[in-house]
């Protein structure tokens, strides 16, 4: 019988590590789907399909968003589309139009799009979007590629998902309240089966050792950061950066595991030194 204190898993007959196995395969699955879950979840918060670094600030910060069709035009390769800088300002003093003081319902954006009484020299939004958007946006353009299809600007119905600012706020407390209580539960304890299997194997000590610290350590910094973002979004450096290294020495250490089960005993047989 083979005592505790020089188990190796690659000792262990075929029965307990295939169920180890498969226990290992089981986590990395739901570890895998639970990120594509996050970053599908994530992914919506400003109506953009794409994952972005806004979409991770606006979750756990809260960030303003400025119209698309503002920060376009922030980049040199759209703005050179329009003839003049009389029709850049036309554009952002557009879309940066606020409600009159006062109050009122009049939407300064939508009464700007193609005002009335306007000079004749005096560029307005409506041309420019059919002049100068139109030859790639406009529906069945024919430069562009696709994008007419992706991002069509024929009409003001299209044009209005993209010409308003978005204040995107937070989740709420209570909710990161209730995520923070699941995953700080569920989270650690399948962590602390997986690197504490891993003592069980005879790679070195720094190995072992160094994969179980630096793992809860990056998984430590995740939680942490998820609420220090809301008091400046520079926290998320740590929901990234800790999150990877949690992720990383995970794999790490289930591929270790695995060698050590299905490899090593057919290289160099069951070490019988005990784990340090």
């Amino acid at each position: 019988m083979i005592e505790l204190s020089h188990l190796r898993l690659g000792q262990l007959g075929f029965g307990v590590r295939l169920g180890l196995s498969l226990f290992l395969a089981m986590i990395a699955a739901g570890y895998f789907m639970g990120l594509r879950y996050l970053a599908h979840h994530v992914a919506q918060k400003d109506d953009d399909p794409e994952f972005s670094w806004i979409d991770l600030e606006a979750t756990y910060h809260g960030v303003d968003k400025p119209a698309p069709l503002l920060s376009v035009m922030e980049d040199s390769a759209h703005r050179g589309y329009l003839a003049s800088e009389k029709e850049y300002e036309t554009w952002v003093r557009w879309l940066r139009a606020e409600p009159p003081k006062g109050g009122g319902t009049k939407d300064p954006i939508y009464a700007g799009f193609d005002p009335e009484d306007v000079p004749e020299d005096q560029p307005i939004p409506a041309e420019i979007v059919q002049d100068r958007c139109g030859r790639c946006h406009a529906v069945g353009a024919k430069e562009g590629g696709d994008i007419s299809k992706r991002v069509p600007l024929g009409d003001w119905a299209s044009l209005s998902k993209l010409a308003y600012a978005k204040k995107l706020d937070p989740i709420s407390p209570e909710i990161l309240t209730v995520s923070s209580h699941t995953h700080f539960l569920s989270i650690p304890t399948f962590a602390l089966l997986v690197f504490g299997l891993l003592l069980l194997t005879g790679w070195p000590r720094i190995v072992r050792h160094g994969l179980f610290a630096l793992g809860l350590l990056g998984l430590a910094c995740d939680f942490a950061g998820m609420w220090l973002a809301r008091l400046d979004p520079v926290y998320l450096w740590l929901v990234v950066g800790g999150g990877a290294t949690f992720g990383g020495c995970l794999g790490l250490a289930m591929l270790a595991m695995v060698l050590e089960m299905w490899v090593s005993p057919y290289l160099r047989g069951a070490r019988q030194d005990p784990p340090a």
